[in-house]
């Protein structure tokens, strides 16, 4: 049998059971790090550490050997690096939805005034998520990986410049992928 790389040989070994997973591990996991160096910074008052972030991108990467198939176009680094991101990103953007921000953004009653406080049924707040989410779920099964990445980031509350930073691509590249996934939309919403 002829591999792309020496990765594609090491998942090969790994699911016939003959090689531990650890030495792909080991490798990918200084490329974990940079990421999550990189990402740390938008989680501010999510909960969310960089030990939190770290872990997301090791079960990205578990998922990427799981799931990696060698007749793909791709090598398993390019595989492997989408699996990592996209596993971390939707970590911060989950950390940052409607239902974690009283967690998140929680302040001491003492401190308040309590007559400022105004809280719709759980009711409410259970078909908003839902509807949110198979809105957005509808949304994100027409775009491509690229366009699901800067989705969520922008979602997160990232800046265009940021998103581009994150993904390590230019501003341009990054407004022109907003643009299509705005086409996209507009074309679910008007179905």
């Amino acid at each position: 049998m002829e591999y792309k790389d020496n990765d594609s040989k090491l998942i090969y070994l790994i699911k016939e059971g003959k090689e531990d997973r650890k030495s792909l591990y080991d490798k990918y996991s200084p490329f974990i790090k940079s990421v999550v160096s990189k990402m740390v910074k938008y989680c501010k008052n999510t909960g969310l550490e960089e030990n939190d972030l770290y872990q997301e991108g090791m079960l990205g990467l578990t998922n990427a050997i799981k799931n990696y198939d060698e007749n793909m176009d791709n090598k398993f680094y390019t595989y492997a690096k989408i699996c990592i991101e996209k596993k971390i990103i939707s970590a911060i953007v989950a950390s940052k939805r409607m239902k974690h921000r009283a967690m998140n953004e929680s302040i001491f009653i003492e401190d308040t005034d309590n007559s400022i406080f105004k809280i719709d049924g759980p009711e409410e707040m259970i078909i908003d998520i839902e509807n949110e989410t198979e809105m957005l779920n509808k949304i994100r099964n027409g775009l491509t990986d690229f366009e699901d990445q800067v989705l969520l980031l922008k979602i997160g509350g990232l800046k265009n410049k940021e998103i581009a930073d994150v993904l390590d691509r230019d501003d341009k590249s990054v407004d022109n992928a907003l643009q299509r996934i705005r086409g996209k939309v507009r074309k679910i919403i008007n179905k």
